[in-house]
């Protein structure tokens, strides 16, 4: 929780805005609920390997977030 609530506020102050803090926790935490559900029902132990996975994707979403905020929306393609 204490991390949801950094995160809030680091968005706020590099952004100006709430719902970009908002809208990222809301991903992070969907994605995380898909990861680890789905690890629940394959019956796949949760251990070192699995919560890097998680870290990865969180890390993704805010890189992607970041990304398209201070680029316009716009990232490089592999064409270019």
């Amino acid at each position: 929780m204490v991390v949801v609530l950094i995160l809030l506020v680091a968005r706020r102050a590099f952004f100006g805005t709430w719902g970009s803090g908002l809208m990222l926790a809301g991903v992070v935490g969907f994605a995380g609920m898909l990861v680890y559900g789905e690890m629940a029902i394959a019956g796949v132990a949760v251990d070192l390997l699995s919560t890097g996975l998680f870290l990865m994707l969180s890390v993704a979403a805010v890189e992607r977030s970041s990304a398209s905020r201070v680029g316009r929306g716009r990232l490089p393609t592999a064409e270019e």
